[in-house]
């Protein structure tokens, strides 16, 4: 009977030991990706600015990099 109960608390406690290290990893991923998007949004404002205080938004730049981006990724 005592190994049952071992073997109860080993399970239990590989379960919330696996459970802490997905929500870890989950909020690892999120960060990065949020830190990912921010810095590409950053590199495009400052492409689109070309030095200057506004940019014009009437060139397609920031469209047709997204574009890019997203068929390298694919």
């Amino acid at each position: 009977m005592e190994i049952i109960k071992n073997m109860d608390r080993l399970h239990s406690d590989s379960r919330i030991i696996i459970e802490n290290g997905r929500k870890t990893a989950y909020h690892a991923v999120n960060s990065s990706m949020v830190k990912t998007y921010w810095e590409l949004g950053h590199l495009i404002v400052e492409e689109e600015h070309l030095g200057k205080e506004r940019a014009e938004y009437s060139n397609c730049f920031h469209q047709s990099i997204f574009c890019i981006c997203l068929l390298k990724i694919n």
